[in-house]
């Protein structure tokens, strides 16, 4: 019989470092979060629940706003444990702001995974651009985020959808300029017969409604 001598990495167990690109983009995170988010700002956006634009805007210059979208979409491709620690370090400052630079991945996730080619060139190259934000509208007023028990349906009719429903908590719903909204074409299939929709704000029939009052994160537009 003869012995074999196991590698290395085997030897060492599992390593958890971060990789030197991976620090690197921590500490670019933290030193924008110590800069920006100061303890005034991030106060100011709190009790006066105001959506941190500016802020928001030097994140997206950054990388920091955005990061998981692709580089063909002019994004910067970075993967979850790097949105993980940008997220992380902008909390430093504010969990709220934070929020509010985080959330759009919410939204950008089911849109490259799922988008069709067309999609995907259209709102991944449009949430790129100043100013633009999307949100993710699954919550409902009488079901939570129970996707098996949606009210909202979505009917066709020819080659569109005809979308009917009520969402509410939903985060940057306010501020975004497209939804990826989440509507039951099959009521009995409950969880499987639920579709997602992109909706941009200017659809015919998409209307706002009040910005919550929140306990905390409140410098987020929910």
């Amino acid at each position: 019989m003869t012995s074999t001598t196991a590698p290395e990495a085997v030897k060492e167990g599992l390593g958890f470092r971060l990789t030197a690109e991976q620090e690197e983009i921590r500490k670019l995170a933290r030193e924008f979060s110590d800069k920006e988010i100061t303890q005034q700002v991030a106060e100011h956006h709190d009790q006066h629940s105001e959506f941190p634009h500016k802020i928001a805007e030097k994140a997206r210059e950054l990388g920091l706003m955005n990061c998981i979208v692709p580089e063909e979409y002019g994004g910067i491709g970075l993967g979850a444990l790097e949105e993980c620690l940008i997220a992380e370090e902008l909390a430093h400052g504010c969990m709220g702001i934070s929020l509010s630079i985080m959330a759009n991945n919410l939204a950008i996730v089911p849109t490259k995974l799922y988008g069709t080619d067309e999609q995907k060139d259209k709102y991944l190259n449009k949430i790129m651009e100043p100013g633009e934000f999307c949100a993710y509208a699954l919550s409902e007023p009488e079901v939570g985020s129970d996707p098996a028990s949606l009210k909202t349906t979505a009917v066709k009719k020819g080659d569109k959808y005809v979308i009917n429903g009520v969402k509410r908590w939903i985060t940057g719903g306010g501020v975004a300029n497209w939804y990826v909204v989440f509507a039951t074409t099959d009521p009995d299939a409950r969880h499987k017969g639920v579709s997602a929709f992109l909706v941009d704000k200017d659809t015919p029939g998409v209307s706002i409604g009040k910005k919550e009052d929140m306990m905390g994160q409140r410098a987020s537009y929910t």
